[in-house]
Protein backbone atom coordinates (compact mmCIF):
# COMPACT_ATOMS: atom_id res chain seq x y z
CA UNK A 1 0.00 0.00 0.00
CA UNK A 2 1.38 3.39 -0.97
CA UNK A 3 0.86 6.47 1.12
CA UNK A 4 -0.18 9.65 -0.62
CA UNK A 5 1.29 12.90 0.60
CA UNK A 6 -0.70 16.11 0.40
CA UNK A 7 1.38 19.22 -0.17
CA UNK A 8 -0.20 22.64 0.23
CA UNK A 9 1.34 25.41 -1.87
CA UNK A 10 0.65 29.03 -2.56
CA UNK A 11 -0.32 29.72 -6.20
CA UNK A 12 3.06 31.35 -6.86
CA UNK A 13 4.90 28.28 -5.56
CA UNK A 14 3.35 25.98 -8.18
CA UNK A 15 5.44 24.84 -11.08
CA UNK A 16 4.02 25.05 -14.59
CA UNK A 17 3.49 21.29 -14.71
CA UNK A 18 1.75 21.27 -11.30
CA UNK A 19 -0.61 24.03 -12.42
CA UNK A 20 -1.30 22.21 -15.68
CA UNK A 21 -2.14 18.98 -13.80
CA UNK A 22 -4.52 20.84 -11.46
CA UNK A 23 -6.28 22.55 -14.38
CA UNK A 24 -6.49 19.28 -16.30
CA UNK A 25 -8.13 17.55 -13.32
CA UNK A 26 -10.58 20.42 -12.79
CA UNK A 27 -11.49 20.41 -16.47
CA UNK A 28 -12.06 16.65 -16.47
CA UNK A 29 -14.31 16.91 -13.41
CA UNK A 30 -16.26 19.82 -14.92
CA UNK A 31 -16.76 17.97 -18.20
CA UNK A 32 -17.90 14.83 -16.37
CA UNK A 33 -20.34 16.74 -14.12
CA UNK A 34 -21.81 18.69 -17.02
CA UNK A 35 -21.82 15.67 -19.34
CA UNK A 36 -20.04 17.74 -21.99
CA UNK A 37 -17.52 16.45 -24.48
CA UNK A 38 -14.08 18.00 -24.93
CA UNK A 39 -14.95 18.94 -28.51
CA UNK A 40 -18.02 20.85 -27.33
CA UNK A 41 -16.02 22.81 -24.77
CA UNK A 42 -13.29 23.54 -27.30
CA UNK A 43 -15.86 24.87 -29.76
CA UNK A 44 -17.39 27.07 -27.05
CA UNK A 45 -13.97 28.43 -26.07
CA UNK A 46 -13.09 29.20 -29.67
CA UNK A 47 -16.45 30.90 -30.25
CA UNK A 48 -16.15 33.12 -27.15
CA UNK A 49 -12.68 34.39 -28.11
CA UNK A 50 -13.94 35.84 -31.40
Amino acid sequence: MTSDIIVIKNFFELTTSELYEILKARFALFAMEQNVSILTLTALCNKSSN
